[in-house]
């Protein structure tokens, strides 16, 4: 629980949790997200992306009261968070990770810097995770910040808030995990402001992450390459 935060009310907010086999964590993230938000916007609507889930996830999402958005198969971290952009009507979106390292009523510090951003984006300041995890994430952001320089300190943080119409102006194309630096990059070009706030995170307890498997790194590693050849003949906006 956030205590001591003073958040204006926003509209609306569209909650988006992508998820893979997280059977056993969406019903607490859906709920927890739910509650967070409705103490913050006017209007929510929860959304969870079930990206080719060989478990009960999008079972369990639904019992939660959640608007499940199904893949067919398991296309990628970035397909998840695309499609759930694109089912959001509310106009700002809060989009978590679905495995509850996160907790939801930290919204609450991003919400103020909406009078001035249109990205926030949380920053681990205490990453809760192995040793393992920690290090790939290090080594990533200083990857991203050689390709493109620096634009926040944990780009890959999945606890954000958006400007759904700002975001929708931004052509985002990646399928894997490069899609949280696309973001940054995309909107820096498009001269977005982007903030970040410090937020807890957990050890996760159910359930297993995919961040490591060989597969997504060598994709994610072949997105940021092409990025790189994107957007690096391009100035920023100011």
């Amino acid at each position: 629980m956030v205590l001591g935060v003073m958040a204006r009310r926003l509209e609306g907010i569209s909650v988006v949790l992508p998820a893979l086999n997280e059977q056993g964590n969406v019903r607490r993230a859906v709920e927890g997200a739910r509650a967070a938000a409705t103490r913050l916007a006017d209007h929510v609507e929860v959304i969870v992306v079930d990206d080719g889930s060989s478990d009960g996830t999008a079972e369990e999402a639904r019992g939660a009261g959640a608007r499940v958005v199904s893949h067919g198969r398991n296309r990628g971290y970035g397909a998840a968070l695309r499609s759930g952009f694109a089912a959001a009507n509310q106009p700002w979106i809060f989009q978590m990770d679905c495995d509850n390292q996160f907790d939801p009523e930290e919204l609450a510090k991003l919400v103020p810097l909406t009078d001035y951003a249109q990205i926030i984006i949380g920053l681990r300041a205490r990453r809760a995770d192995e040793w393992r995890r920690i290090w790939a994430g290090r080594a990533w952001n200083q990857l991203c910040q050689l390709a493109f320089d620096f634009i926040v300190h944990d780009i890959d943080c999945g606890f954000k808030l958006l400007d759904r119409a700002a975001i929708s102006g931004l052509a985002l194309g990646s399928d894997g995990a490069c899609i949280s630096v696309e973001l940054c990059v995309a909107a820096r070009q498009a001269g977005l402001r982007i903030a970040e706030v410090a937020v807890e995170h957990r050890p996760r307890v159910t359930g297993s992450p995919t961040g490591l498997r060989f597969r997504v790194i060598v994709r994610g590693l072949l997105e940021l390459y092409g990025l790189r050849r994107r957007y690096n003949g391009r100035p920023p906006r100011p």
